[in-house]
């Protein structure tokens, strides 16, 4: 029979292992931030994005971390695996960081980094709940007539937006061209 201090120093030692492999698995910024230059990353950055006890906050920045290398196919799929709800939580916030990233910080520039923005939220649209589809659309819509042909680039061009998005695309393009919308629904 092991002796109490022996069984103390067991179960320390396996509260401690435990404390240990739980903080080698736990999400943090940091750790995404890494995992997006790595080979097996892209597996843990999807990991992060489907794991409900994760903070919502880290899923979406696991999100973005997908979107940021090119991975949104992967991303689209595994968002519409998951809950409405829970779905729509970290879509919500992540459509709400592509539209500011999208937009930047000049009316005039088209830099890479806003059409790929602009390209995931495209591509996530299928993913989106109504109301987070509808604030995307306007604002896709918004920002591709805001400079047509440079913000064209990209997998997915101005007139592919456009006309995806439809008959709700043209009160958008006429406000942001400056047209009555009567002219342009008609």
């Amino acid at each position: 029979m092991k002796s109490p201090s022996c069984k103390l120093f067991a179960l320390a030692l396996g509260l401690a292992f435990s404390a240990l492999s739980m903080s080698a698995c736990e999400v943090t910024s940091e750790k995404i931030r890494t995992w997006k230059g790595t080979q097996k990353g892209p597996a843990k950055l999807r990991a992060a994005v489907l794991d409900t006890k994760v903070k919502t906050a880290l899923r979406v920045e696991a999100a973005e971390a997908l979107a940021e290398i090119n991975l949104v196919d992967y991303l689209a799929k595994d968002l519409k695996t998951l809950k409405a709800a829970d779905r729509g939580k970290v879509t919500a916030v992540l459509a709400t960081k592509l539209i500011t990233r999208m937009n930047g910080t000049s009316e005039q520039a088209t830099t890479k980094v806003q059409i790929q923005a602009k390209d995931a939220l495209f591509s996530l649209r299928g993913a989106f709940g109504d109301a987070t589809r509808g604030k995307v659309d306007a604002a896709l819509v918004h920002w591709v007539a805001g400079d047509w042909v440079p913000r064209s680039g990209g997998e997915h061009s101005a007139e592919k937006i456009v006309t995806t998005v439809g008959r709700g695309a043209a009160p958008a393009l006429a406000a942001r061209i400056g047209v009555d919308p009567k002219v342009v629904l008609t």
